[in-house]
């Protein structure tokens, strides 16, 4: 009974706070408002050709009837492209449908994280200034609906029902949604839904002090984890065989994905991306955004030490119950578990929603009898930090954001914009080529890792790939399964970064089969040849660098 006392406490005595009083409350709404806004502004100008594609061309797949892992191959589970394919099913593909699901779940994100902060006691300040560095380094700095953001709302919601539940003598109903929650993180993200399982399993539901209460989440958490992975497998099953989920979901990521080369920066390799930065003279251009950006760069470098330190010292202390600790232990574990194979700043930027959530609930409380201290004087260093980096980042990307609407690109599924006018530039040749040359609706392959063009322009991939690293990616017998779709559909053209040379099946089937109709920058349209022709003997043999684009951050 120990939790339940303890929840009652906090229920009839909450420990007092700085910026408590109308004055918090009234800076609370405006952290909210604010970054309300800044998702709005800065959500439509940040743009790529790749990443970007990776979940809007899988949720208009799903959208127009086909079934992942059979008609499209896919690592990750189907979560996170449900919302979406819904949007698209409802309103039909576009843009506006695609970033409203980044709005959406963005908002959920500092919803989920905030609300566990409130269950935890944590003082106003603090939530403000998480909030503001959330909000200006969370979904906004990555404005896709991404499979990250989704693991990372999905884990945080349900670490604030479980902490909920856990001081609930009936917790049937908390405890069922925090199952439900925690299933919906393991289908979006598996590696990291895999490391919260375990984590849980570890330091959360055995240090529950009461025995029945332990039973009783426990049994309701499962129910609901298995509701949720009974409805996904019931609706994949009959049309996916078990072989291919476990193909597409573990082995082919473990065997490929993990190790591609650009994967094994170290622990210091952003850092050194960081100090080259300084070191070229690239922020004389922008000072106030390099030195925030640099800023938060290190606010995530050392959250991963911070917030573990943080919680052990809490726990030590008894500022915090042990299983209230292990439970945010579990969600930071299972973040910087998922950042580890890519230890860059964007998977960082991944990991820092239950990073920072864990250091900021392990901060000493301030209380009546110690309002002040060095706990004031921490707790003030932090969330002075945090609300400084975040106004200064947030403000410079604000203006740049709205200079970016200045660069509009318009496509077939909608506006777009883009921050640098280059990049307009460069997107807005390679969608009036694909206008100009391929018939509205036509299949259209990209080569590489270019999926946002297929969206885009809403030309359909005629193969079951939507995107084709080949090789150091996917696999010789992947490479002749795309070989094997092209030649199935003659009518289908094909873009290409980079030039074409001999060396790997598909570009000696492209030069065999393809000549070029359009050429701008490093982008290539190619068409079927009417006939195909004999390889030429002075063809290259050597593949181009260039021409291998950067493997997908997953």
């Amino acid at each position: 009974m120990r939790g339940f006392r303890l929840r009652q406490t906090r229920r009839t005595n909450p420990w007092p706070d700085a910026g408590g009083g109308r004055l918090g409350r009234a800076l609370l709404a405006l952290a909210w408002l604010s970054c309300a806004l800044y998702f709005l502004q800065v959500l439509n100008c940040t743009l790529t050709l790749r990443d970007d594609g990776i979940q809007a061309l899988g949720a208009w797949r799903i959208a127009a009837g086909e079934m992942p892992y059979r008609d499209f191959f896919e690592i990750v589970p189907p979560v996170s492209m449900l919302p979406t394919a819904l949007t698209f099913a409802l309103f039909g593909p576009g843009v506006l449908a695609w970033r409203f699901n980044a709005l959406a779940v963005g908002l959920f994100l500092l919803w989920a994280s905030d609300a566990l902060l409130v269950h935890l006691g944590t003082g106003r300040t603090l939530r403000v200034a998480g909030l503001l560095f959330l909000g200006a380094f969370g979904v906004a700095f990555w404005a896709i609906p991404s499979h990250h953001w989704y693991a990372d709302a999905f884990q945080l919601a349900a670490m604030a029902l479980l902490a909920r539940g856990a001081g609930s003598p009936r917790p049937a109903w908390t405890a069922f949604g925090a199952g439900a929650l925690t299933a919906l993180s393991c289908f979006s993200m598996q590696d990291q839904g895999g490391y919260f399982l375990l984590g849980l399993g570890l330091f959360f539901f055995p240090w529950i002090p009461d025995h029945a209460a332990r039973k009783r989440l426990f049994l309701g958490w499962c129910t609901g984890g298995l509701v949720i992975a009974a409805a996904l497998l019931a609706w994949l099953l009959p049309s996916v065989s078990p072989g291919a989920l476990w193909d597409q979901w573990f082995r082919f990521p473990l065997a490929h994905y993990k190790e591609v080369a650009s994967n094994s920066q170290g622990l210091f390799g952003g850092m050194g991306l960081l100090a080259t930065f300084w070191s070229d003279g690239r922020w004389t251009g922008a000072p106030l955004y390099a030195l925030s950006l640099s800023g938060a760069a290190l606010v995530m470098f050392a959250l991963p030490f911070a917030a573990p330190i943080a919680l052990l010292a809490a726990a030590w202390r008894r500022r915090l119950p042990r299983e209230t600790a292990g439970l945010l232990g579990a969600g930071a574990g299972a973040a910087v578990g998922c950042a580890l194979h890519r230890w860059s700043l964007t998977n960082l930027n991944w990991a820092t929603p239950a990073l920072l959530v864990a250091l900021l609930a392990a901060l000493p409380r301030a209380g009546k009898e110690r309002p002040q201290g060095r706990g004031a004087l921490l707790r003030g260093s932090v969330a002075a930090l945090l609300g400084l980096i975040a106004a200064v980042y947030g403000g410079v990307l604000f203006l740049e954001a709205r200079r970016g609407l200045t660069n509009p690109i318009e496509t077939p599924a909608g506006t777009v914009h883009a921050l640098a006018s280059s990049e307009a530039a460069e997107l807005r040749a390679v969608v009036g080529a694909v206008e100009e040359y391929v018939p509205k609706g036509a299949p259209l392959f990209c080569r590489g890792f270019l999926p946002t063009v297929n969206f885009l322009t809403l030309r359909p991939n005629p193969t079951r790939f939507n995107l084709l690293l080949h090789p150091g990616y996917n696999t010789d017998e992947q490479a002749e399964e795309v070989i094997r779709s092209l030649e199935a559909r003659k009518e289908a053209h094909v873009l290409v970064a980079g030039d074409v040379l001999r060396g790997t099946p598909v570009e000696d089937f492209l030069l065999d089969h393809y000549f070029p109709v359009w050429s701008g920058g490093p982008y290539r349209l190619l068409r079927r040849r009417p006939e195909a022709v004999s390889p030429s003997p002075s063809a290259p043999t050597a593949t181009d660098p260039a021409a291998t684009p950067t493997p997908p951050r997953r």
